[in-house]
């Protein structure tokens, strides 16, 4: 779901490519299996994810995204690494 900001900025630019940051959630049970969950459509199974909204923080996001998408609270949440270029483009 896109927030008003994002749709008032697509409807500004029509098509083009936008950049925006997002966050995904790798979360292990106590037998290190990971939490996935089956998207909408033809998207297949991914990890809970999501937009960072304006003015907030990734932190923020992550803990927002997982509540929304599995009803789990966040108790700690740790940065595993940063991706971005042509390769992780998602549409």
């Amino acid at each position: 779901m896109l927030s008003d900001y994002l749709w008032n900025l697509r409807a500004k630019i029509g098509n083009e490519l936008i950049q925006l940051p997002s966050v995904a959630a790798v979360i292990l049970n106590a037998n290190d299996q990971i939490l996935l969950q089956e998207k909408d459509g033809a998207q297949g199974w991914n990890l809970p994810a999501g937009v960072i909204e304006l003015a907030e923080t990734p932190q923020q996001a992550l803990a927002r995204q997982v509540r929304h998408d599995t009803g789990l609270e966040l108790l700690c949440s740790q940065l595993l690494d940063v991706f971005g270029g042509k390769a992780f483009r998602y549409i």
